[in-house]
């Protein structure tokens, strides 16, 4: 099911601010917790390509049919 505009920025909004909040929450005192607050900041930036290359793809598919 393709995706829009409006929903694919409401989707990154909320990836976003998840990112955010994981960032927040590493205590650089504490490498693990620097480890996997990388690691979570890692999976929510690929999430975010993800969604965008869906996004690319689907925009080309429709200039193709144009």
């Amino acid at each position: 099911m393709p995706i829009c505009q409006v929903e694919l920025l409401e989707r990154m909004a909320t990836v976003a601010q998840d990112l955010e909040l994981s960032i927040s929450a590493c205590d650089p005192d504490e490498p693990m917790s620097v480890a996997y607050g990388m690691l979570e900041a890692r999976q929510y930036l690929s999430e975010l390509h993800r969604m965008l290359r869906t996004y690319d793809r689907q925009e080309e598919l429709r200039e193709a049919d144009d």
